[in-house]
């Protein structure tokens, strides 16, 4: 029996072309079986009850989730300067992929994986009011005002590169900053989805298109946003989050869960 050649050997030699129904799928097999499988992970993916949220925005025309730019910006790195170094990188990388996937040690995440030191009746440290969850997290009386400025700090960056690239194309950027600022994204509710979803990462194609209309290469678009929402990302997690973790650790220090915690990892 002759030996099986890799597919790289029949692709080099052949001219090989996928149609289905009379329609080119894709000339090269490699990328299709690819693409295929990242759809296949994808389609997984947001079937976890944490991405339920995603089908909430199928109907809003105004916050379509671009997840090629998603990835991208999920992937993106920040430069390394005198005030963002490797270990600031590290926990920034961190703290990003755990907000994605909804995967932040939120009290109610901690009464799942330690409910012998979390009760059930425990709420918001840094409110004392609602059970916190990421929902909570973006809408704690307590962090209301520093939202707000982070947020507003995003559209304004937003703005600022579409008034750059329109100068560029000499274009008159006042439509396309009227048509960013009415997204829905900057209206903090818990009704409101996508704004949860441009938190937690699942950023629109709006966000690209408008840059694209502007004769912006796509390639260069990402670049522009992933570093705006990677400053977000940091915004969030040094005035959010930060200061919950500590609001949080002195209880728990007074409630010795800390010296339990740490008696456990000993053993």
């Amino acid at each position: 029996m002759a030996p099986l050649l890799p597919v790289a050997t029949y692709t080099s030699s052949h001219n090989v072309r996928l149609v289905y129904d009379n329609i080119v799928c894709e000339s090269n097999p490699r990328r299709l079986f690819k693409l295929y499988f990242q759809a296949t992970f994808l389609k997984d993916l947001l079937s976890l009850n944490r991405f339920q949220f995603t089908f909430c925005l199928t109907d809003r025309d105004d916050y379509i989730i671009d997840w090629d730019l998603t990835w991208f910006a999920l992937n993106y790195s920040p430069s390394h300067d005198a005030s963002f170094q490797a270990h600031h990188a590290s926990r920034h990388y961190t703290f990003k992929f755990k907000l994605f996937l909804d995967d932040l040690p939120l009290l109610e995440k901690l009464k799942i994986t330690h409910p012998d030191l979390y009760i059930d009746l425990l709420t918001c440290r840094s409110c004392c009011l609602r059970k916190e969850d990421l929902m909570h997290l973006i809408l704690c009386s307590k962090q209301r005002t520093a939202m707000h400025q982070i947020f507003q700090s995003y559209q304004n960056h937003l703005f600022s590169k579409l008034r750059e690239a329109s100068e560029l194309a000499d274009v008159d950027p006042t439509l396309m900053i009227r048509k960013l600022s009415s997204l829905s994204c900057w209206s903090i509710s818990s009704s409101n989805w996508s704004s949860y979803a441009l938190i937690q990462g699942c950023l629109p194609k709006t966000f690209i298109d408008l840059f694209v209309e502007l004769s912006i290469p796509r390639q260069s678009a990402k670049k522009v946003v992933a570093a705006i929402h990677n400053n977000f990302i940091q915004k969030l997690r040094r005035r959010i989050w930060n200061p919950r973790t500590y609001d949080k650790s002195r209880w728990e220090d007074a409630m010795h869960i800390t010296q339990i915690k740490n008696y456990s990892l000993a053993f």
